[in-house]
């Protein structure tokens, strides 16, 4: 999992899966979720969370 930032306020969570979505966003309550994209093969499923924090 990695957090990138972006232009202005925003940044990025990205996560594999959604046990590690899961937990991310329990250990981040006060972030305002600005969208979710999930990614998917045979093998792996990433998922990006794109938000703002205060």
């Amino acid at each position: 999992m990695g957090d990138l930032g972006v232009s202005g306020c925003l940044k990025i969570a990205i996560c594999d899966g959604e046990n590690q979505t899961n937990t991310w966003l329990q250990n981040n309550p006060d972030v305002e979720v600005v969208d979710i994209k999930f990614s998917s093969t045979e093998d792996a499923e990433m998922v990006m969370i794109i938000y703002r924090k205060e």
